[in-house]
């Protein structure tokens, strides 16, 4: 078998989903299980999103790309599926500064942030340093391991961190939302358990 390779199969893909309808469900199939999953860039306005049913099945669905610059500079990339912001292994929202860095990215899928290894969304300013992380598991936030929602000031000291398991504050061994001032002096700690306040 063939090994995948981006840089000559991405075109080969594109023209398969154009022709999708035509082809014999089987046929279709075997061919697409060359593939790796994911979203494949084809052109610079174009990608393939390639994925998986529960019964096996594979699907293929063409999207759009699309790059645009503001009034000041900004330059933003959007990857869509139809209306929705649409990416399955990485950004789907991109956004750069007026010297080229990236200053905000976010993951979506079908419409909703998510994503299942990291933060969603994230900011850095203007020196490349962290401003903002926040996670989200299908539009909700959502983070076993740590916190869910962080922010940091310009010296990079943590101003902001909350924990959320599906959509509520919520942490077992500790404070669930905490704030701290410019200089690291805590501000806020409140314990949070399923969505309740715990007091003491």
């Amino acid at each position: 078998m063939t090994e995948y390779d981006p840089a000559l199969w991405t075109s080969a893909l594109y023209a398969l989903c154009e022709q999708q309808a035509t082809l014999d469900a089987a046929l279709l199939q075997d061919v697409l299980s060359l593939f790796p999953l994911g979203s494949h860039r084809v052109s610079a306005t174009a990608f393939v999103d390639l994925a998986e049913a529960a019964d096996g099945t594979r699907t293929a669905e063409v999207g759009s790309i699309a790059q645009t610059r503001d009034v000041d500079g900004l330059t933003v990339e959007a990857w869509c599926m139809g209306s929705q912001r649409h990416r399955q292994d990485g950004p789907a929202w991109r956004k750069w500064d007026s010297a080229g860095r990236l200053v905000e990215e976010e993951w979506f899928v079908r419409g909703e942030q998510h994503r299942g290894d990291g933060p969603a969304w994230r900011k850095w300013d203007s020196a490349g340093r962290r401003v903002e992380e926040v996670w989200y598991v299908r539009g909700v936030l959502h983070r076993k391991d740590g916190p869910a929602w962080q922010g940091w000031n310009r010296e990079g000291r943590l101003i902001l961190e909350a924990w959320y398991v599906r959509g509520q504050l919520h942490r077992k061994d500790g404070p669930a939302w905490r704030t701290w001032d410019e200089n690291g002096r805590l501000l806020t700690s409140q314990r949070w358990v399923r969505g309740i306040q715990i007091e003491g």
